[in-house]
């Protein structure tokens, strides 16, 4: 999944992740995981943004970012004056 450059920084990404997660959940899934080449390069820093943390796999080339559905749920429930850290 990708956007288009002259479409970046437009939500467009988010709203996609954010869909995909709702649709994951139905199934149901407890998580989302997705893979870069290049996380410093790629769009890493943006996965993070959207709630992904980045997982590595020993030596694997590749470098992956994960989802936690049900952490979502949690930051959701907790009351207004709560602050939960994920990642």
């Amino acid at each position: 999944m990708a956007v288009i450059p002259n479409m970046q920084r437009q939500g467009i990404g988010h709203q996609l992740l954010d869909k995909a997660a709702k649709q994951a959940r139905l199934w149901p899934a407890d998580a989302i995981r997705l893979d870069a080449f290049d996380a410093d390069a790629g769009a890493g820093s943006f996965y993070a943004r959207c709630g992904f943390g980045r997982v590595t796999y020993g030596k694997a080339p590749l470098i992956y970012f994960e989802r936690i559905l049900w952490r979502d749920e949690m930051k959701t429930s907790l009351p207004g004056n709560v602050a939960m850290r994920v990642g």
